[in-house]
């Protein structure tokens, strides 16, 4: 209950923040739709339409008020209800995540097996390298090095969007090739922390008293490592996977900038760009309840797969 109440807290705040901050930059919605060139006159009339005008603790305050009813409010520049965009965006969006993030914890618990049992040796050092490389690099840049290499250089995926526009029936093969670079730049980068995270328990249960006492009454290795190693250290990985999410959520709202792909992010990203408050709030909000929710989740499994929390 603690943990709920501080998520819902913290939600608060960055709503707060984003709504302030957002009507705090200069221009403002009425330029985006009537043109750099508008007259006072005419940005006057759009923010009064708009409800601009008001201060902004009434805007804050009629906003909650209509959240309150289940109303996020009307996109200044689509005309439509910004629920009804968050629906139509969200599936893509839902289906690049849990792909890039399925795809990275698959990577991280692989590696990093192999990491904590190779902790000094080659193998180790190598997949430790590798961690550390791809930790230090950010999404934006590693999907830009994948478009320039598959999709510009050898041609093999496409660099954008999700599926081919010329075709009227595009099938399953053709948005599995558009998930194909989105996926992997998720996957690249957030298998790093995950991988060196879980390599560190792996490798602190190895040499554990209980993993040297099963190994001393004559257990075979790949007997005390999937039994005993590999399940203990997967519960604190439970965890960091858990608190990876707003990383991860961030890097696919900037990979779908950067692919052209049509989901929460793309569509965050061109509301902030024309300053559609009612667009940005919704899909930030969207984001944290996603976020909560993983987090809450984590920690449940964590009590399934842990006893001693319960």
């Amino acid at each position: 209950m603690t943990r709920l109440l501080s998520s819902l807290i913290s939600l608060i705040i960055l709503i707060t923040a984003v709504f302030f901050l957002a009507r705090a930059l200069p221009g403002g919605p009425a330029y985006a739709i009537l043109g750099l060139r508008a007259t006072p006159d005419a940005v006057g009339a759009v923010n009064m339409a708009l409800g601009l005008n008001e201060p902004v603790w009434r805007q804050y305050l009629i906003w909650w008020a209509h959240l309150l009813h289940g109303d996020l409010g009307t996109s200044f520049l689509l005309n439509r209800p910004v629920t009804v965009l968050l629906a139509e965006y969200a599936g893509n969006s839902a289906l690049l995540y849990a792909a890039g993030l399925g795809a990275a914890a698959c990577l991280a618990v692989a590696s990093g097996l192999v990491h904590g049992l190779c902790w000094k040796s080659w193998p180790g050092r190598a997949i430790g390298a590798l961690e550390i490389a791809f930790y230090a690099l950010p999404g934006f840049f590693l999907g830009t090095v994948l478009i320039a290499i598959f999709s510009g250089w050898l041609g093999w995926l496409p660099s954008s969007g999700m599926s081919n526009l010329r075709l009227q029936h595009p099938g399953l093969a053709d948005t599995a090739r558009h998930l194909v670079l989105p996926v992997a730049t998720i996957m690249l980068f957030g298998f790093a922390p995950l991988s060196r995270y879980f390599a560190e328990g792996v490798h602190a249960e190895r040499e554990s008293d209980y993993a040297r006492a099963a190994a001393a009454r004559g257990l075979p290795p790949w007997r005390i490592v999937i039994r005993h190693v590999l399940r203990n250290a997967l519960r604190p990985f439970v965890t960091m996977l858990g608190l990876s999410f707003p990383a991860v959520i961030s890097t696919t709202l900037v990979v779908e900038t950067v692919f052209g792909y049509p989901g929460l992010g793309w569509l965050l990203w061109r509301s902030a760009l024309r300053q559609d408050y009612p667009m940005v709030l919704g899909v930030v909000l969207v984001a944290g309840l996603v976020t909560m929710t993983a987090n809450l989740m984590a920690d449940l499994t964590n009590r399934w797969l842990d006893p001693r929390l319960r």
